[in-house]
């Protein structure tokens, strides 16, 4: 009889010893970028304008970069926050891609973040992107190098060919990590 209670204390303390030697902590949160001018002269109805992205100011990215186990983009969110009067592009139908620090100049590296289909450039158009598994390996790629990187607003525009606008993009994370307990 002692040997069996023996046993049920044991195990459920043997649980509990596990889970605290691997304690994997998840945090949400957001990265944002604000007011990112794209302005070009295009001399074809064409854009192709890069918003730097510098996780390296992320708090919490910083905080536990050494121990991140996963990160996971969950959204991606772009929206036309101002418009210049000299711009004259009226949509862009193309992609939204992000470009690792150093990447190559013909987008072979670029990983695709949604596609842009006749998206306004009017202040206060949005778009809403889902993450994907590919964007997820490059988060977590990009936080264990430089931690830079770069979207680029590409595609073909109507309207004219000065561009002139700002961009807000929101970034919604998910990091894992090691909390080391």
């Amino acid at each position: 009889m002692t040997r069996s209670t023996f046993r049920r204390a044991t195990v459920p303390s043997l649980f509990a010893l596990a889970a605290l030697t691997a304690c994997v902590v998840n945090l949400n949160f957001t990265y944002a970028v604000t007011g990112q001018a794209v302005h070009a002269v295009e001399t074809t109805n064409t854009i192709n304008s890069a918003v730097a992205i510098d996780l390296t100011k992320q708090s919490d990215i910083q905080a536990h970069k050494a121990n991140i186990q996963d990160l996971t983009i969950g959204s991606v969110d772009m929206t036309i926050s101002a418009v210049q009067s000299d711009n004259t592009i009226a949509t862009v139908t193309g992609t939204l891609v992000l470009r690792p620090d150093g990447g190559a100049a013909d987008g072979s590296q670029d990983v695709l973040v949604g596609a842009l289909t006749a998206f306004p450039i009017t202040q206060g158009s949005s778009i809403h992107l889902l993450g994907t598994p590919a964007l997820d390996a490059f988060a977590l790629s990009t936080v264990k190098g430089t931690g830079l990187c770069s979207a680029f607003i590409k595609g073909s525009t109507t309207g004219g060919m000065t561009a002139d606008f700002a961009v807000d993009l929101k970034l919604s994370l998910s990091m894992a990590y090691d909390a080391g307990l």
